[in-house]
């Protein structure tokens, strides 16, 4: 049984899961596979109320994931922080907001992952809550899977004329500004 990269976030309500799964492409005779991650949000219902939001990650973005709780653990943010995720050349793609969240409510504290998909006029949105302690194992996993999930792996799979050459790197690094790095990571 071969291992995987797995982590899951219950609440009362729902789960965020994280999973391993390999970006494949095939171009030009060459099967190019990169390190991704496969982000799946679910409500614990059954029947019509049961949902379910999938995104995914890249290792920049598990990085990005980490700076960002990172702030909002601390209090460093306004008590939230989101990045959006949108595929590019894809018109009419969902865009994907992931927020890490610090919340207080009637005398409760606490911390939600909260992922919002928007398509067009429709919203749809899962909510998990989490202590700090989970959210503090999240965000340090988030950081060992910028590591972990960066590799390419090319492999040739049929003869084409000029097709020696691997298929070009593409940029698929999400930048990431100073600002959202942590103040500990030296």
């Amino acid at each position: 049984m071969a291992k995987r990269i797995y982590y899951a976030l219950y609440s009362k309500s729902a789960v965020v899961e994280f999973e391993e799964k390999p970006k494949i492409r095939q171009r030009n005779g060459w099967i190019e596979k990169t390190g991704a991650l496969k982000v799946r949000f679910a409500t614990l219902e059954s029947g019509e109320n049961h949902k379910e939001l999938l995104s995914q990650m890249n290792p920049a973005e598990c990085y990005k994931f980490y700076a960002k709780a990172n702030k909002v653990i601390k209090g460093q943010s306004n008590r939230e922080e989101v990045f959006v995720h949108k595929q590019q050349n894809q018109q009419d793609a969902p865009t994907k907001r992931l927020i890490i969240e610090k919340w207080e409510r009637n005398g409760r504290k606490g911390f939600s992952v909260i992922l919002v998909v928007k398509q067009g006029e429709q919203t749809e949105k899962i909510n998990v809550a989490c202590s700090g302690e989970e959210l503090v194992a999240l965000a340090d996993w988030m950081r060992e899977l910028n590591t972990l999930l960066r590799y390419k792996e090319v492999i040739k799979v049929e003869e084409e004329e000029g097709g020696d050459e691997p298929p070009p790197q593409p940029d698929d690094e999400v930048p990431v500004d100073d600002e959202d790095l942590p103040d500990d990571i030296f």
